[in-house]
């Protein structure tokens, strides 16, 4: 069972359904500079829409889960500690004009980019299908100013693309990084796919 991808998954919808909770846990600069460093990882679980919520959570349920299952929860909360920090972190340098950042697009595209390359010690493939379809996602949202598939997130708000890059490089160097999986691993990882089409 894959308990911390359940963890987390309940984590952001506690965090959707309790009224005022997300605006106090969204990564902002001024309460980060003030001492609430856990804001970096936090922001990662508050969402501005319903819709919001539905499309992070897909994506993050099906890569999650496969990640831990296939290299273990240790592997998957390395990648959401250390995923987590660098794209809240990446945001605020790169995105100062922002008054909050919420969602777990950017640790979504870390997820999908470790499997990938975890995928590709056994078939090539994975990794150029999504690099392919990485970059068509941040072209789309970069030129067009709307999220590929987070449906509406509100008046006002808009979408970052630069959090989905750092993010897909973040998890592609993390898992590029990690041991290579074992026999039983690697036989698992054979079998197993990971639909991106919907991403």
């Amino acid at each position: 069972m894959p308990w911390l991808t359940l963890t987390v998954s309940a984590l952001a919808w506690i965090v959707a359904v309790v009224p005022g909770l997300g605006a106090s846990l969204a990564l902002e600069s001024a309460p980060l500079a003030s001492g609430e460093v856990w804001r970096l990882w936090t922001g990662h679980l508050a969402h501005w829409s319903g819709s919001h919520l539905a499309w992070d959570l897909a994506v993050f349920v099906v890569g999650a889960a496969w990640l831990e299952r296939t290299a273990g929860a240790r592997r998957l909360a390395r990648l959401l500690f250390v995923g987590g920090a660098v794209v809240g972190a990446a945001v605020l340098c790169l995105r100062p004009d922002l008054a909050s950042y919420r969602g777990l697009s950017g640790i979504d595209c870390a997820l999908v980019a470790g499997v990938a390359v975890h995928l590709a010690r056994v078939r090539p493939w994975p990794v150029l299908l999504v690099a392919a379809g990485l970059c068509a996602k941040v072209v789309y949202e970069t030129t067009t100013g709307a999220g590929a598939f987070a449906g509406s997130l509100g008046a006002g708000v808009v979408v970052v693309p630069e959090a989905h890059v750092v993010g897909a490089l973040v998890g592609a160097l993390l898992e590029f990084c990690a041991p290579i999986p074992t026999l039983n691993e690697s036989s698992f990882s054979a079998e197993s796919s990971i639909s991106t089409d919907s991403f």
